[in-house]
């Protein structure tokens, strides 16, 4: 696939509402820093353009605990939640991008590991229209690369009201055409992701 960096836009979803953690996961502070903003400081040496996709109701909290971030804050539309209206949101601001997602709740996951992402992503012909990550025999659906493509699609299905399963688990494997990237053993560490204050 003849992709550069300059056709990738980075979202680091935010948008969850953290019931299991009890507190918004993507402020969560680890030595005083934010899980997003980690995400963000990994990416940014990527220099990739990077966002948070937040729900209108986080908006200002976001925009208060880290001004410098830009946002992009879920469309309203009717009957899709969860991380795949933040994606579909996102796709329409940026129609002609590439998105890498990833997760706030994995603050454990480096420039080197979102590198290897988009290595793999480069090295796609088609007919692929995405890339996901696998930990073992775990899919990881929010840590991946989705094309152009393959999110416009998503979004017609939507429009069409033929997205009846909306869960990411069902959207990788019912309606894009994904290539899964196993991740190497020595980096399965680094897609922890923390649910509750116990993790």
């Amino acid at each position: 696939m003849n992709v550069s960096k300059q056709d990738i836009v980075a979202l680091i979803l935010c948008g969850g509402f953290s019931s299991r953690m009890g507190t918004d996961k993507g402020l969560k502070e680890e030595g005083e820093i934010p899980w997003a903003q980690q995400l963000y400081n990994q990416l940014s040496e990527l220099k990739l353009p990077t966002y948070l996709s937040v729900r209108s109701d986080q908006q200002a909290a976001y925009a208060s605990r880290l001004p410098d971030i830009s946002l992009i804050t879920d469309e309203v539309l009717t009957g899709i939640n969860g991380p795949l209206r933040g994606m579909i949101s996102a796709h329409r601001v940026f129609p002609q991008q590439h998105l890498l997602v990833a997760p706030c709740d994995t603050p454990r996951l480096t420039a080197e590991a979102f590198d290897l992402w988009i290595d793999t992503f480069q090295q796609q012909n088609q007919p692929h229209t995405a890339v996901v990550c696998r930990t073992g025999k775990q899919m990881q659906p929010l840590c991946g690369i989705y094309s152009q493509t393959g999110l416009a699609n998503l979004d017609n299905l939507y429009q069409q009201g033929r997205l009846t399963d909306q869960s990411m688990y069902a959207v990788v494997e019912h309606h894009l055409n994904s290539f899964f990237l196993d991740v190497p053993n020595e980096m399965i560490s680094l897609y922890k992701n923390f649910n509750t204050p116990q993790d």
